[in-house]
């Protein structure tokens, strides 16, 4: 970070990307508190066939110079797990975030043990990727949400 302006750099891009640009979209909100916002595309995509909500908040043992406003999210509807990270624009600063590093926590919301199988399968990583883009359009989650339920009954 420097002067307000970001840049980040990985090892691998295909692994991550960013995105800058959403600071204007906070309705005045970041420009009020001197925050600037990227978007960290992770590579790492979540199924869960169940329906239950996770809570995606900011780690305690991640780096200070960002903060990460947590959320709900459904795995079994929406599989991205991006970060969308805010730093203090008054932060110049150049920080070193190894992989495996914690950034987030992802914590369901279930009173049950919850057990949790992972693989690296590029193919139908490529395919849940895919299967993303048309929740851009506008509320198309609800929508296949909805759908799912009634589905399901």
């Amino acid at each position: 970070m420097e002067d307000g302006n970001i840049d980040l750099e990985c090892m691998d891009p295909q692994l991550m990307r960013w995105t800058g640009g959403h600071t204007d979209q906070t309705n005045g909100f970041a420009e009020r508190h001197g925050l600037v916002i990227a978007k960290i595309d992770s590579p790492y995509f979540i199924e869960c066939d169940e329906d239950i909500d996770f809570i995606m908040s900011a780690s305690p043992f991640g780096h200070q110079c960002f903060c990460y406003v947590g959320g709900v999210t459904n795995y079994k509807y929406q599989h991205a797990t991006n970060i969308f990270a805010y730093f203090k624009k008054s932060q110049n600063g150049r920080w070193l975030f190894n992989a495996g590093d914690d950034m987030v926590n992802i914590t369901p919301m279930s009173d049950r043990p919850l057990k949790v199988n992972h693989h690296l399968d590029m193919d139908y990583h490529k395919f849940l990727g895919e299967k993303m883009r048309p929740l851009s359009a506008t509320h198309s989650f609800l929508k296949r949400r909805k759908a799912d339920r009634e589905k399901s009954k």
